[in-house]
């Protein structure tokens, strides 16, 4: 399991939240994941297997990966616009329109 005290990259093509490898996994010194995690001059890139497939691939037949944090994203606004129209709903259930236009005859 990766947490925050592993040492792992994540893939730098998709950056998908379960691309994370340890350092073991990928047979990486300690040593070296240090450097590799500490300078940015360093130019090496690690690609998940379906990344590394698609990089690899010199036709490029293999689809790009899926954006996970768009997809997150893309939820989200739509649970928020289910509440939303839930919210108006109910709103619109307790407006009535018959008294509605009494108080304003009542203001002008």
């Amino acid at each position: 399991m990766i947490n925050d005290d592993t040492k792992a990259l994540q893939c730098d093509r998709c950056m998908g939240a379960n691309t994370w490898k340890c350092v073991d996994c990928l047979n990486i010194s300690s040593d070296m994941y240090h450097r590799l995690a500490s300078d940015s001059n360093i130019s090496l890139r690690w690609f998940c297997d379906s990344c590394e497939q698609a990089v690899m691939d010199p036709r490029g037949t293999v689809p790009p990966p899926q954006n996970d944090k768009l997809d997150n994203l893309i939820s989200l606004v739509e649970k928020l616009m289910q509440r939303y129209e839930t919210f108006e709903n109910k709103l619109h259930d307790k407006y009535d329109v018959a008294d509605a236009a009494k108080i304003e005859m009542r203001i002008t």
